[in-house]
């Protein structure tokens, strides 16, 4: 399962602003860990519980909420990281299905380059569109084209039991 879902402008700017406050910080919270990424972007660590804003939370409600009602499941977050391309940079094929349930990502920003693609019998390539999120099965195997300018939001959430 896959969808693509539009986002409110301000839910998109709040985080991009977040996005960059994180790179000048890299030091706190660059994460040099995720190894189906090339080593020229930034990402950082998990950021669930580490920012203490009732806004931040309001926001991440309302992106839980749109995965919810996609996956017609109760959802809780798992993990919650961001990623810059503006260094250039591509994701190799990969799948959360060892520790979440659902994924998303939220484009920050458009690009003409760094198309996610989703592996299925037939390759599904989502351009990277801002304020727009693409909604996955954890098992669903995706990658990301080079890009050098792509960014991200991306969220892993488990089933709520």
């Amino acid at each position: 399962m896959h969808v693509v879902l539009q986002c409110t402008k301000d839910v998109t700017d709040y985080f991009n602003k977040w996005l960059e406050y994180f790179m000048l910080r890299e030091d706190l919270y660059g994460d040099e860990t995720y190894s189906s990424l090339s080593d020229d972007c930034f990402a950082t660590t998990n950021l669930l519980g580490l920012v203490k804003d009732n806004v931040f939370d309001q926001h991440l409600e309302y992106l839980k909420d749109i995965c919810e009602a996609a996956a017609d499941k109760r959802l809780s977050y798992h993990y919650l990281h961001m990623i810059s391309y503006d260094a250039g940079g591509y994701m190799s094929r990969h799948s959360h299905e060892h520790n979440e349930d659902y994924s998303f990502i939220l484009y920050l920003n458009s690009c003409k380059d760094g198309a996610t693609i989703i592996h299925e019998e037939k390759n599904y390539h989502v351009i990277p569109q801002r304020n727009r999120m693409l909604i996955f099965t954890a098992d669903s195997e995706h990658s990301a084209q080079f890009s050098d300018s792509k960014r991200i939001l991306v969220g892993g959430l488990k089933l709520k039991l």
